[in-house]
């Protein structure tokens, strides 16, 4: 009969472990997609799949590719539409 509590002990508690590292594992899940979360509204998260990197004078890393941008600040931060194409549009308004 001893026998048998024993291995009823041994099976509860096997269970309490399983049930342990599952909460474990789901609270560590939850945490860390909170961090990710957070640094990304930060503006500072770095996605996993691209690890592309900015650096100052037009530098970017993608990976294990080097871009470098030799253009002069003015020129690359000017606008690629021509004048005429602005942000505005005339437009009418038509009535029913």
């Amino acid at each position: 009969m001893a026998a048998f509590f024993q291995i009823l002990f041994f099976i509860f508690l096997l269970g309490i472990i399983v049930v342990g590292l599952f909460l474990y594992h789901t609270y560590k899940r939850i945490h860390d997609s909170v961090n990710r979360f957070r640094n990304q509204m930060e503006g500072n998260y770095q996605s996993q799949g691209s690890h592309e990197r900015r650096t100052a004078h037009g530098q970017r890393y993608d990976g294990d590719k080097t871009i470098i941008d030799m253009r002069d600040p003015q020129k690359a931060h000017r606008k690629i539409f021509p004048q005429g194409e602005g942000e505005y549009t005339d437009f009418k308004e038509i009535k029913d």
